[in-house]
């Protein structure tokens, strides 16, 4: 595990892949002489920013190997099913103009899938029964996230396709997982080190789903507007569990230093008790910066809590930024961000809802 020291805590913010959204129409005369179809465009980008301190490049794992496209007509069958990019050495720069002839006259669906291509199971390329798979997929577990090369992304999009050409501004995908980052903060007044040898984090589910149950269809829209989501599902076989995170030679902070573990993915949850949702965190960690002194070190529990009060969300694409500032070792803060935000590639206005249809 590499650790890296900072001068300051982070900002943090969860950064999604932008695509484009909104739409500007063309004529009737700019169909090619093709008088039952119509063009559908769009540009796609890869993650913009990144890091803990929402200023550092993203990290490999939240970058774009692999990015497909799925269209459904109405019935579910499949229009188009393209493989846009496929390439883990090199991620996903961007990619402008991209465009799907498609009949007109329905309503379409189209699902933006990321790193997913090996996921057990899911088999993208078969075409018979792929909406549903891709829906019911369940298999984002801590264990797949923690070995992941990059992580797994998702969303759709419903929209009409009349008699026009559509082009389709910039579409969003979201990580299919929650990111924390734990920053600590040395500031005992007797100028000596402490030490952490690990931490816990409880109520963590053991699986959630690639794309979102139980939101609605404005979910995306929900994370643009910083809107916190506390509306959705997670699967039915998912148990909470807690989540212990071994700090190989015991992390030691020196007085007036700053060190943040490196970023630690987990599926959505939502842990329910007495009828909110609840998440404790506990730190082992004691006095003393010698790697051999973890025999002093002891469980300090802290519950997570948001700006109003308990921590009461953890859905996918969303950041849990935790500084944790030391006085003494009988004076810990624990000091908890929580960000859903989706950052846009490049300085445009966000883009709320689905593709909206245009008519003369």
């Amino acid at each position: 595990m590499k650790l890296k020291k900072i001068s300051g805590f982070p900002a943090g913010l969860l950064f999604c892949l932008g695509m484009i959204c909104g739409c500007s129409p063309y004529q009737d005369g700019d169909m090619s002489g093709t008088s039952g179809y119509a063009d559908l465009s769009m540009d796609i980008a890869a993650v913009k920013g990144g890091g803990a301190a929402g200023t550092r490049a993203a990290g490999d794992s939240e970058k774009i190997s692999t990015l497909r496209a799925v269209i459904f007509h109405p019935d579910g069958s499949v229009e188009h099913n393209e493989l846009i990019y496929d390439n883990p050495s090199a991620p996903l720069p961007e990619v402008r103009n991209k465009t799907f002839r498609v009949s007109r006259y329905e309503t379409k669906t189209i699902y933006l899938i990321a790193n997913a291509e090996n996921l057990p199971g899911l088999d993208l390329e078969n075409p018979d029964g792929l909406k549903d798979r891709i829906d019911a997929y369940e298999g984002i577990t801590p264990d797949f996230l923690q070995d992941a090369g990059a992580i797994p992304m998702s969303s759709s999009y419903t929209f009409n396709v009349r008699n026009q050409n559509v082009d389709c501004g910039t579409l969003y995908v979201a990580f299919s997982a929650v990111k924390f980052t734990f920053t600590f903060r040395n500031e005992m007044e007797d100028g000596t080190s402490f030490g952490v040898s690990g931490l816990t984090l409880y109520s963590m589910a053991s699986a959630s789903y690639l794309y979102p149950h139980g939101t609605g269809s404005n979910w995306i829209s929900d994370l643009l507007a910083g809107r916190t989501v506390t509306a959705y599902d997670i699967p039915e076989s998912a148990v909470h569990n807690p989540f212990e995170l071994e700090i190989p030679s015991r992390l030691v902070v020196d007085h007036l230093e700053s060190v943040t573990l490196p970023p630690l993915y987990l599926p959505e949850s939502r842990n329910i008790a007495e009828g909110e949702q609840t998440y404790t965190l506990s730190l082992r960690m004691g006095p003393g910066g010698d790697a051999g002194d973890d025999g002093n070190d002891r469980i300090r529990d802290f519950r997570l809590t948001g700006d109003d009060g308990p921590l009461n969300s953890l859905f996918r694409c969303t950041h849990v930024n935790v500084d944790i500032i030391v006085k003494s070792m009988q004076q810990i803060e624990v000091v908890e961000g929580i960000y859903g935000m989706i950052e846009p590639w490049t300085e445009l206005d966000p883009v709320d809802g689905s593709i909206s249809e245009w008519s003369e």
